[in-house]
């Protein structure tokens, strides 16, 4: 998956919780973020000088408005990495504890699990649509009594009463 589609992917999805997520989703949806928050911290710092220690104006920067604006992808995103490992998103709230963040990096480093889990298909898969292409020939039509089968009967001579 690319940065493009991972993003597009989370956006796309940021209300749904089931499923699952690659790490190549997740890793680049963070490091959109990452780089987000960069770019917004740096822009509230040059044109309204606003910084780390202004907490009165910290609701009016560009910095919480792209925070909201990614906040439920980020935990639905989250949640379908630790569907891809086999683990419920109600591990995501290790967060909130000290020791529980490195147990969460240590799971979005691992390698999902191969082929389909209780939370849906292996995100790594190729759709069976890519797989197998639909049929591209196109079907005969079904003939009818008296008719020729196929045009290649219908180009052979016909008796003619006798006049060639």
């Amino acid at each position: 998956m690319t940065f493009k589609q991972a993003i597009t992917k989370g956006f796309r999805n940021y209300q749904i919780s089931f499923g699952r997520s690659s790490r190549s989703e997740f890793w680049f949806w963070h490091l959109f973020c990452f780089v987000g928050n960069l770019c917004c911290r740096m822009f509230d710092s040059a044109f309204f000088g606003i910084g780390i220690r202004d907490h009165h104006l910290v609701l009016l920067s560009s910095f919480s408005l792209f925070g909201l604006a990614v906040l439920l992808p980020t935990i639905n995103i989250d949640i379908r990495r630790l569907h891809d490992v086999d683990r419920k998103g109600w591990w995501l709230l290790l967060l909130f504890t000290g020791v529980g963040a490195i147990i969460l990096l240590f799971l979005a480093c691992q390698k999902g699990t191969e082929g389909p889990n209780r939370w849906g298909d292996d995100p790594l898969m190729e759709p069976v649509e890519k797989i197998r292409p639909q049929r591209t020939v196109p079907r005969r039509p079904p003939t009818m009594p008296g008719m020729a089968e196929s045009p290649m009967q219908s180009a052979t001579p016909r008796e003619t009463n006798g006049q060639h």
